[in-house]
């Protein structure tokens, strides 16, 4: 039996340059260096449906207390809510919340490919994921590029962003985050992201 045509098509992305400007950047930067001590290994869900680490499958640090930028994050995400939803031809819906994690990755890290859909405690599915990429200038890392798959998962666009530059796309995407080398591997030097997903 033939597989449908449209399994072999890319759900739809957005990218937006300087989502965040340099000011506020550079103090969110300053910000994640600071908690360096605070941020934690990150965790996916295992067979049970537990939350664990499992490194090979994802590999990172994560911090959801961002402070004064939490708030900040939350609202601009909302704010470019229904110009994503159009871009999507995604019908407009009523935001339940807006989860915020900084996210470090530092030599060796990755996130195998998988979805941010899963359900909340509430009900509310995430809907649209939203990422937005923060490094030091020049940057002192590569690879890490986002790597954006079609329904069927058999091929693939990668991605690679500007610093300070926000992608967004549907959460049901499969997606992954390719291996990143940080020669020395210093805190500072890492590929940091925020990750928001508007639940609805």
């Amino acid at each position: 039996m033939t597989a449908p045509a449209f399994i072999s098509q890319f759900l739809p992305h957005r990218r937006h340059a300087h989502w965040l400007d340099a000011a506020t950047t550079n103090a969110l930067l300053a910000y994640a260096v600071d908690r360096q001590a605070h941020f934690k290994p990150s965790k996916v869900r295992g067979e049970d449906g537990d939350r664990e680490v499992i490194s090979d499958q994802r590999s990172s640090l994560r911090l959801t207390d961002l402070g004064e930028f939490g708030p900040l994050l939350q609202e601009r995400a909302l704010n470019s809510l229904a110009e994503i939803c159009a871009a999507f031809s995604m019908p407009p819906f009523v935001p339940k919340g807006v989860q915020v994690e900084l996210v470090a990755h530092g030599d060796g890290a990755h996130f195998v490919r998988h979805r941010d859909t899963y359900a909340t405690p509430d009900g509310a599915p995430r809907r649209v994921t939203m990422v937005c990429y923060l490094h030091r200038l020049p940057k002192a890392f590569s690879g890490g590029v986002l790597r954006y798959y079609t329904l069927a998962g058999d091929d693939f666009i990668d991605i690679e962003p500007d610093c300070g530059e926000m992608v967004a796309f549907p959460s049901w995407a499969w997606h992954s985050v390719e291996r990143v080398s940080v020669p020395g591997d210093a805190f500072a030097d890492h590929r940091f992201a925020v990750n928001m997903w508007v639940r609805g």
